[in-house]
């Protein structure tokens, strides 16, 4: 036996042992055949806010309490991506139950990383609910825990992009707001095409905030917004915004989910808003697929639904999205070609 350390820490043992003689009708050596890539694998998730009666439940079960159920589901991704409504500051005051403007103190940015959390998005209408100077130290708290972050409430091309490389993939994350009226569908086109300008071999995603809120299917302004940052050269959106899930599209080989809906919120007067989707994608050569992961949101603790009411519910929003999409969406999964 032979020991090799490679790197620190690393390390392999060699065992050797004589080879037998080869039989002469035996090739002398045997062509190595190399290993399969593994895909990489992403997690996106809709809008975590963490104050008001979320913030009381905390406090009641334990500041984990949001992620109990979840946290080992997110932390099988290679990235996982979440919408974070809210900027996440010092001092942050709790927001009141009547209250819509958010904020939350900088533990939560812990727990957002250790529930497995990679990137939030924070292109919505709720992280300028305390100003510029609070958006700033989300970021920076954000990234103190090792936490990316992209996207900007006022315009779409001033939060910058977040771009990350795992294995032999790059990714490009962009994060817009369009439920304001300072978002300038020109200015989000052209930021989506200097971006992949930049990255050129990325796969660039989208994270928008749009539409209606509590409207289970997508609006003309969604869909002239998502067809034209896809013709800019997104090759995936996903929405966020209306707290409910809506359906889904492909356009021109181009994913787009117009609504993840909730993930973390305190709404609890519909059954449509403590439901969600988890959408996991994995990207292989050749092929991106994605997987529906339908969750009950509960009491602001999401879990992925059971195998039974899955079934039901991605039936219901097939039938919501394209005919030409329903069989695949029916069954949770969507394939297509990278």
């Amino acid at each position: 036996m032979l020991l090799l350390t490679v790197g620190a820490g690393i390390t392999w043992e060699l065992h050797w042992e004589p080879a037998p003689a080869a039989a002469p009708d035996l090739p002398a050596t045997i062509p190595e055949i190399p290993a399969e890539e593994e895909p990489v694998t992403l997690l996106f998730t809709g809008d975590i806010m963490l104050g008001r009666y979320v913030q009381t439940l905390s406090r009641q079960y334990g500041e984990d309490y949001p992620f109990q159920k979840i946290a080992p589901d997110i932390r099988k991704y290679d990235l996982a991506v979440g919408n974070l409504e809210g900027p996440i500051f010092a001092g942050a005051p709790d927001t009141p139950i009547n209250s819509v403007s958010f904020s939350f103190l900088p533990e939560k940015a812990r727990l957002l990383a250790e529930a497995g959390f990679d990137a939030l998005n924070l292109g919505n209408n709720h992280t300028y609910d305390h100003g510029r100077a609070k958006y700033e130290e989300t970021k920076a708290v954000l990234a103190a825990e090792g936490l990316l972050s992209f996207g900007h409430a006022l315009y779409a091309d001033a939060g910058g992009a977040a771009a990350v490389g795992i294995r032999d993939e790059r990714l490009a994350l962009v994060g817009m707001n369009a439920t304001y009226p300072s978002f300038v569908l020109e200015d989000a086109e052209e930021f989506v095409r200097k971006i992949r300008s930049e990255e050129p071999e990325a796969f660039l995603a989208v994270n928008i905030h749009w539409g209606e809120e509590y409207q289970k299917n997508s609006d003309a302004r969604q869909k002239e917004i998502a067809h034209a940052l896809a013709d800019a050269g997104a090759d995936l959106l996903v929405g966020h915004h209306p707290h409910v899930v809506q359906e889904i599209e492909v356009y021109r080989g181009k994913a787009i989910f117009y609504s993840l809906g909730n993930f973390i919120f305190d709404q609890y007067a519909s059954a449509d808003t403590k439901e969600g989707l988890l959408v996991r994608m994995s990207i292989s050569p050749g092929e991106v697929r994605y997987e529906l992961l339908p969750a009950d949101l509960g009491r602001s603790q999401p879990e992925l639904m059971p195998e039974d009411k899955k079934t039901a519910w991605l039936a219901e929003l097939a039938r919501r999205g394209e005919q030409v999409l329903e069989s695949q969406v029916g069954a949770g999964s969507l394939m297509l070609p990278r």
